[in-house]
């Protein structure tokens, strides 16, 4: 998956349809069939990653350079201003700085719940995995107690036989000992 795709919900789920004939597959070998495949997280390989992070390092000193080039921000532009304004930042650059705190302050709210429908989802969406991952497990258990009782019971219809009882008659024998006469 690209990190393009792991942002899209619908391409998760199909990556995780297309994975579970392979998983089964996989598991066959210990009589396991997987019903649902939940992916829990994704971790890029370590070279991808620092990509990714010289990538946004790129997109930002680039946006950094165009402002100072543009003298729209830093010491630059807050010495352009003090030319033609040397009082301070007159009224057109306080209603610039009211602008920037009003939408820093919204764009911050936005973020804010954001994060908080992200972390609901998570929760929702991990307690939903346990949950699953919970009920398969105790079907798993019993589907191996009613394995194992049916073994048992076989074993005893088995050894319940008039062949059965020779059989367990020779293990006797084989397994008496007798101590030293004399």
């Amino acid at each position: 998956m690209s990190n393009t795709d792991v942002q899209q919900a619908d391409q998760r789920q199909k990556t995780a349809a297309d994975i579970l004939p392979k998983l089964n597959a996989a598991l066959e070998q210990y009589h396991v069939v997987a019903e649902q495949v939940v992916i829990r997280s994704i971790r890029f390989r370590d070279e991808y990653e620092q990509k990714l992070q010289n990538k946004q390092y790129s997109v930002v000193q680039g946006k950094l350079d165009e402002a100072k080039r543009q003298g729209v921000g830093g010491r630059a532009g807050d010495r352009h201003l003090r030319a033609r304004h040397p009082e301070g930042h007159q009224p057109q650059a306080r209603g610039w700085n009211a602008k920037i705190e009003a939408l820093k302050t919204q764009y911050e709210v936005q973020i804010a719940e954001i994060q908080s429908r992200a972390l609901q989802y998570d929760r929702k969406r991990r307690a939903e995995a346990d949950a699953f991952y919970t009920a398969s497990e105790a079907e798993g258990d019993l589907a191996e107690a009613k394995a194992e009782a049916l073994g048992t019971r076989l074993k005893t219809s088995a050894l319940a036989t008039p062949a059965g009882r020779v059989y367990a008659a020779i293990k006797a024998a084989e397994a008496f000992k007798l101590g030293e006469v004399g």
